[in-house]
């Protein structure tokens, strides 16, 4: 059973490493884990695109770096695939990327990120809902936090078009608003995508669109709200935002690697969100910035 503490709880939120081989930007991302470790974090959360182009040796890697510092285990960690988990191609596209392309489907690359992380959902307080699907999945964090974990990515399509799309099912929804209302007294009722769930930003390119499609980002907000979140943790679109949605939840997106000013031009950053979640309802924000190692 999670223990309900007097302090703050501390989740440090990542999204968007974009790894994709053992490099520099790797060796950031763990100094960035590092960095939070030192800072107090109680969990991480990894929405979506810890990967660039579905490299699940990489993707192995890295959690052995989380399982060097005790942190692969559920009730440390939270994990959720982005596209670029789970569709094999980067931009501008390499010779393996299409290689791996015509070899692996999509779908596959789903189910091994899914297995790789699957110690991420299971135990320490956390349930996967539906006994044949990893996602959606719960977690008892604390006796005032809990947490639900979504796929929002579209994962069973051939066409690179059609990639960077979310899609949210009804059916994982009404699992997440069941869980909450079973946990209605937990203040703090977070849940974990990828895709965020406005439609007030730019496509970084004119070929994909990189927005919610099935259903549009508004009725996603309506089910949220219905589900009685009032916390959602997610990325995708490379800017660090942090809204209140009239459905009476509070969206934090992250972006942990390069962040777009309002006029398009972009900046370099490396970091996370700090994000505490205190007894009384309040949650407070702090970037942190993280230099290379």
């Amino acid at each position: 059973m999670p223990k309900l503490r007097k302090a703050a709880y501390r989740i440090a939120h990542f999204d968007d490493l974009h790894l994709n081989s053992h490099d520099g930007e790797f060796r950031h991302a763990i100094a960035m884990v590092d960095d939070a470790i030192q800072n107090g974090a109680d969990h991480f959360v990894f929405s979506g695109d810890i990967l660039d182009a579905a490299d699940a040796d990489v993707l192995n890697a890295f959690v052995g770096e989380l399982r060097a510092r005790n942190l692969a285990d559920a009730e440390a960690v939270t994990m959720v695939p982005g596209n670029h988990d789970v569709f094999p191609l980067r931009w501008p596209p390499k010779i393996s990327d299409v290689w791996r392309t015509m070899t692996r489907t999509a779908h596959s690359n789903f189910e091994r990120f899914a297995g790789v992380t699957a110690w991420s959902r299971r135990g320490n307080g956390a349930d996967e809902l539906f006994s044949n699907e990893p996602y959606p999945f719960t977690k008892l964090l604390r006796d005032d936090v809990v947490m639900v974990g979504l796929d929002t990515t579209v994962n069973d399509r051939k066409l690179p078009a059609s990639w960077a799309v979310g899609e949210l099912s009804e059916e994982d929804v009404n699992a997440a608003e069941k869980f909450f209302r079973e946990h209605r007294n937990a203040v703090h009722r977070i849940v974990v995508m990828h895709y965020y769930p406005f439609a007030d930003f730019k496509n970084a390119s004119r070929m994909f669109n990189m927005k919610f499609v099935e259903p549009d980002p508004a009725t996603v907000r309506n089910w949220l709200g219905w589900a009685d979140a009032t916390l959602v943790l997610c990325g995708h679109i490379h800017d660090n935002r942090d809204k209140q949605a009239a459905d009476g939840f509070r969206v934090i997106c992250t972006d942990s690697v390069s962040t777009y000013t309002s006029k398009g031009d972009d900046y370099e950053w490396r970091g996370y969100r700090l994000i505490e979640q205190h007894t009384t309802g309040r949650v407070t924000v702090s970037n942190q910035f993280v230099e290379a190692p």
